[in-house]
């Protein structure tokens, strides 16, 4: 899988600066204030803030940023949680080398630097440095190529040279979802759960988590066709939405469950009450993750419907502008090109076949381009 449209791939520390000479690094808290000189909120820091910063990050756990001030042997932290962002004023040559690269998708060669990067501690001695580098070849092989036992890989690298790295919660994330795409739910579980139990964990994390632990209940259910399970899912994401619901540090969990419970509505035939919700939750999100979930599931309902046409407009708009997750944007080229197939016409079928192929071009280890290349619809002439 190659990602094909700019701004998909978040890439971590930018390189905004000129390489300033004997720069500090400055930290953005999450009431909006900058540590440790203070600047108008909603601004961005200068060089010249940059430089007159007196301290240096020199470590990132999931507990605490630690850093020191100019001058001072002993090191001092900041609870993770309450920061939102952090700028590094001296960012190492070649680690802006490996961001160009990625930004451009030339993934071997960003590969290549991050992981010379993360193997020499001499030369990197900053622990941050080789951290976002092994973080950076993860996002690469989940995001950007979609190998998901590489990625797995990756995130196991990342999780055994820095146990307690900020980035941990989200790294068993995406190894959950890798090993999901790998049809391993058991393992999918344990990764899930491993986060569940992290000590310390914020509790929006903890409750992402649970929604996940649920998801592989209802994926169980609809595979093998256990309305039972479903419908334990289904009782289980509502508990999971009441639980949430009115929290806004939360608010990101509770849209995950609504459409956790419209996924179960789907699965259980009840494609009314599945139309309605999801279009709720169209309607009141500007979330493009949040939207593709959201117009795959009025696909699915009109698909299961046979309402073609309308299925094919709602998979589309996941297509073309909220393409922003692998899994949604694959399953939605899928069903777009089964909808044009089911439509008449040889210039639809056409078009299917179009679909069929970017779905395999792109995505070429999911499940869904397996389908796709399984529909084997012969070339027209």
């Amino acid at each position: 899988m190659k990602i094909t449209k700019p701004g998909l791939f978040v890439v971590l520390l930018l390189a905004l600066f000129a390489a300033p000479v004997l720069a500090g690094d400055m930290i953005l808290q999450k009431n909006g204030k900058w540590f440790p000189n203070p600047i108008p909120e909603g601004t961005e820091p200068t060089i010249e803030d940059l430089q007159k910063s007196t301290i240096t990050i020199v470590d990132e756990d999931y507990d605490n940023i630690w850093y020191k001030f100019e001058g001072v042997a002993s090191r001092q932290k900041l609870e993770t949680a309450k920061v939102r962002r952090i700028v590094h004023g001296e960012i190492p040559e070649r680690y802006r080398e490996a961001v160009a690269a990625m930004e451009n998708f030339d993934f071997p060669t960003a590969l290549a630097a991050f992981d010379e990067i993360a193997k020499n501690k001499r030369v990197y001695t900053k622990n941050w440095v080789r951290m976002y580098a092994l973080y950076n070849i993860g996002k690469i092989y989940q995001e950007g190529k979609g190998e998901w036992a590489n990625a797995v890989a990756a995130w196991d690298r990342l999780e055994a040279e820095f146990k307690k790295s900020k980035f941990l919660p989200e790294a068993l994330v995406k190894k959950g979802l890798a090993y999901l795409n790998m049809q391993q739910e058991d393992k999918a579980r344990a990764a899930f759960g491993q986060l569940e139990r992290l000590p310390g964990l914020p509790e929006a994390e903890k409750m992402e988590a649970k929604y996940w632990l649920i998801k592989i209940n209802l994926i169980k259910g609809q595979t093998t066709g256990n309305a039972a399970l479903v419908n334990q899912a289904l009782g289980e994401f509502q508990r999971l939405l009441q639980e949430v619901e009115g929290k806004a540090d939360l608010e990101e969990v509770a849209i995950l469950a609504r459409l956790g419970i419209g996924d179960c509505m789907l699965a259980l035939e009840k494609y009314d009450e599945a139309l309605s919700f999801f279009q709720k939750i169209a309607g009141s999100s500007e979330d493009p993750d949040v939207l593709a979930g959201a117009f795959n599931g009025l696909g699915l309902c009109h698909f299961k419907r046979e309402e073609w046409k309308d299925a094919l407009m709602a998979f589309l708009r996941t297509v073309v502008l909220y393409d922003t997750n692998p899994e949604q944007t694959a399953m939605a080229l899928f069903y777009a090109g089964k909808s044009y197939t089911l439509a008449k016409g040889d210039e639809w079928k056409e078009r299917a076949r179009s679909l069929f192929n970017e779905c395999i071009a792109k995505y070429g280890t999911s499940a869904w381009a397996k389908r796709s290349r399984e529909e084997g619809l012969p070339a027209t002439r």
